[in-house]
């Protein structure tokens, strides 16, 4: 299980988590990623830039 927190994740963390996910589930483990679901991605893309989505927040373009 990998817990996320924070305020921001880019395109390299979301790739690493991915591929930490993949290469878990390829070996026979559960990897589940946990808090992703509170994160706003700013494209439509897997990897894309996530920004922790808040009443406060502030989207800058």
């Amino acid at each position: 299980m990998l817990i996320l927190a924070g305020k921001i994740v880019d395109q390299t963390t979301m790739e690493y988590l991915h591929t930490f996910q993949d290469r878990a589930i390829e070996a026979g483990h559960t990897c589940v990623l946990v808090g992703i679901e509170q994160f706003r991605c700013l494209s439509d893309h897997n990897l894309a830039y996530r920004v922790k989505a808040t009443e406060n927040a502030i989207a800058f373009a």
